[in-house]
């Protein structure tokens, strides 16, 4: 509701005080993972008959948020508004799945548990955990365009509203006697009492971005930071996991200014 409020806002500012209107489309790749305190860059692969009875699941990542980077990748579509002062007013839509990773170096076999988790085997292992996320995102922002003989560069500040579409979660290791566990998950098929499958369904985000234009083409660089906490809460203290994302990125003006014309807006 907030991001439509948002949108409306700005199509009105488009249309009460255009001076020069851009459209632009884009992709971009990126790396996506998550910080705080229940993040990880290592984990453990456990199999657990107790789990199972409980969630549905009999092998899972002991900690999925992981704070190393994982692919990420998306398509989106621009309207922004440059003003006499070349000041910036747009909003970007668009689709993107991304997924963090966290490295296992180990793989746990867990029997019944009755009181307390007793490990029956526990063997080294090499491999990782990948959950990731297909999301659409609206995105208003303001920012300043600078301009030179050859290239032009707008910086923008932004405001990422993100809808989760899906989830996933998969994982892969080998452990030291050379048998490979893998297991893989998505929301549409994990069980319904497996709480922590995917306990966040928006997310938001504030970042910067920073695009080099020269005639129609721009290569943007962008990071932004999440507030929304992904982790869920098993009531043993809070626990933090929020989103990070660094993209590259290619853009191509459909239509608008293609070089250095101020006085042409004047």
């Amino acid at each position: 509701m907030r991001a439509i409020v948002v949108m409306c806002f700005i199509i009105s500012a488009f249309h009460v005080s255009a001076q020069e209107l851009e459209f632009l489309v884009s992709g971009n790749t990126g790396l996506f993972s998550f910080t705080g305190n229940n993040t990880s860059r290592t984990t453990q692969l456990n199999y657990s008959e107790d789990f199972y009875d409980l969630f549905g699941i009999g092998v899972y990542t002991s900690n999925s948020y992981g704070s190393r980077g994982g692919l990420a990748g998306g398509l989106s579509a621009s309207f922004q508004r440059i003003s006499k002062r070349n000041s910036i007013l747009g909003i970007q839509a668009g689709y993107e799945t991304y997924q963090s990773r966290v490295d296992i170096n180990a793989v746990n076999t867990y029997g019944t548990l009755a009181s307390k988790p007793v490990t029956e085997t526990h063997e080294d292992a090499t491999g990782k955990t990948n959950p990731g996320y297909y999301t659409i995102n609206l995105s208003p922002y303001i920012g300043q365009r600078i301009e030179s003989k050859l290239v032009m560069y707008d910086l923008n500040a932004l405001v990422e509203f993100v809808h989760i579409l899906g989830t996933y979660e998969k994982a892969k290791a080998i452990d030291a006697s050379g048998d490979l566990h893998s297991f893989s998950y998505s929301s549409s098929t994990v069980p319904s009492n497996f709480k922590n499958s995917n306990p966040v369904f928006q997310d938001l985000r504030f970042g910067l971005r920073l695009t080099t234009y020269y005639k129609r083409i721009g290569i943007t660089l962008g990071y932004s930071l999440g507030v929304v906490n992904y982790s869920y809460d098993f009531g043993y203290g809070e626990n933090i996991a929020t989103s990070r994302i660094a993209r590259f990125g290619v853009t191509y003006k459909l239509f608008g200014e293609l070089k250095n014309s101020v006085t042409s807006r004047q």
